[in-house]
């Protein structure tokens, strides 16, 4: 039985603070991959995976992706016996986060939102013209939403909510996934999606607009399979 126990509000995790520092190929061998030089992009340079030891809504031993900013003293928790010298000479520390800046979590499988948010990729309109090789032009302020109750249409949101979350995977890799807050079935005024616009699911369904999370990489939701 774990010794330290969340409090209401927070999420008690503990973070690998240098595990974004390195990179898995598929033979297995693991090189350093030093982030934090001469890059201001916080959300590229601070790790934001953690694993959960205890918290409301979320079972013990899960994975979450939290805010790049939330590895800092102010969120942890010192003179605990639950972490070994050893972890400690890792970098490996505890943290009690607020759970508004706890955005992903997962066992096995999928990730899924935690309370507050929801995952989604941007939408593209594609080049028609004659031209080889321009990449789509992003719709501002528009995505697709693969999760929750607005899971399969796009979504009209404020400005800046395409929020893309970068860190290390269980597999040693680099991944991305795209989250914007919403709150379902209540008010509050984080809430960042304000309209759905059903003339541009259509389209998307169709395959006349593409979706993915960069231009380069974006295609026709037929071309794409999700899980669930």
């Amino acid at each position: 039985m774990n010794e330290l126990k969340h409090v209401d509000g927070r999420v008690l995790m503990r973070i690998d603070t240098d595990g974004k520092n390195f990179h898995t190929f598929s033979s297995g061998d693991t090189i350093r991959l030093e982030r934090d030089r001469d890059n201001f992009d916080r959300k590229y340079t601070q790790q934001v995976l953690g694993t959960v030891i205890d918290a409301e809504s979320i079972p013990e031993g899960a994975l979450v992706l939290c805010n790049h900013n939330c590895c800092h003293d102010s969120y942890k928790v010192f003179n605990t016996g639950t972490i070994s010298g050893e972890e400690i000479a890792a970098k490996v520390f505890i943290f009690s986060i607020p759970e508004t800046e706890v955005y992903l979590w997962k066992r096995v499988g999928e990730w899924m939102p935690t309370k507050g948010f929801a995952i989604g990729e941007r939408v593209y309109k594609p080049y028609t013209g004659i031209i080889q090789g321009i990449d789509p032009t992003v719709l501002k302020n528009t995505l697709y939403i693969k999760t929750g109750e607005f899971k399969g249409q796009v979504v009209r949101t404020l400005k800046a909510a395409d929020y893309v979350i970068t860190f290390r995977n269980e597999k040693g890799v680099e991944e991305e996934i795209l989250r914007c807050r919403h709150y379902e079935n209540e008010y509050n005024e984080r809430e960042e999606i304000v309209a759905i616009d059903y003339a541009l699911t259509e389209k998307v369904n169709k395959g006349d607009l593409v979706i993915g999370l960069y231009s380069s990489k974006a295609k026709s939701i037929k071309d794409i399979q999700y899980a669930g």
